[in-house]
Formats: structure tokens, sequence, C-alpha cells
């Protein structure tokens, strides 16, 4: 508990940890998506284990985006969070059921990393909004 105090009070949560950990997963997810599902999971999920990196991508990018969000949180900035988190929410909801319907699993994964990316980018721009003031 004092580590998750002390991050949110200095900032440092936000600082590229979250990042590089998405990144190698990523490249892990990569390279040895195929190993990590045949010792998980059934053989018959073996055909989509190509999306994990991009899963773990997503989630990556989601996760980074929660803690620059519990970083405005920790700052009172709450008010600012509403309209994108309500706004990424139902782009989200959009772009997966498009997805699912056009493309299936493949879609749903690819609806993940931009809904992801773009919760990110958002809160990214209200971090620079706050450092600035």
């Amino acid at each position: 508990v004092p580590l998750i105090r002390n991050c949110a009070r200095t900032g440092t949560a936000d600082r590229g940890g979250a990042l590089a950990f998405t990144a190698l997963s990523f490249l892990i997810g990569l390279i040895f998506h195929s190993q990590i599902f045949k010792l998980f999971l059934g053989a018959e999920y073996a055909t989509v284990s190509y999306l994990l990196p991009w899963m773990l991508l997503a989630s990556g990018l989601f996760a980074a985006g929660q803690t620059i969000a519990l970083r405005l949180m920790s700052l009172l900035q709450t008010k600012m969070l509403i309209v994108p988190k309500i706004l990424t929410a139902v782009f989200g909801i959009g772009l997966s059921s498009g997805g699912a319907y056009h493309s299936g699993i493949k879609g749903v994964v690819v609806a993940q990393v931009l809904f992801s990316a773009t919760y990110f980018g958002w809160m990214l721009l209200l971090r620079g909004r706050i450092v600035r003031s």
C-alpha cells in the first residue's frame, strides 16, 4: 500500500512501466504464442493463438490508460474523466459489436486494440492538460 500511495503522490505510476511491460509481453506473445497456447489451453484453440500478442497489447494499453486515470483521480480531477470514460466505453461497445459481426473473433481483437489505444491516447491528453496547468 505505501508503494501505491507513493506512486499516486509522485506520478511515477504512469511513467512508462506499464508500457514497457506491455511491449515485453507483446514481443513474448509474438514469439511464443503457440507454445503458450499448447501449455495452457486445449488443442482446439491453437488456431487462434496468433491473436494472443494483440490481446496482450490491448490489455496493456488499457492498463496504462487506467494508471493515468488513477493518477488523475488521486489529484481529485475526476470530473475531467467522465466524458472520456463514457465515450470510449460506447466506442468500444460499437467496435466490438461491429468487429464480431464482420470478422468474428479477429474483429473483436482488432476492436479491443483500437479501443484500448483510443482510451490510452485520451488519458495521455488529459494528463498533458494537468501537467501544463
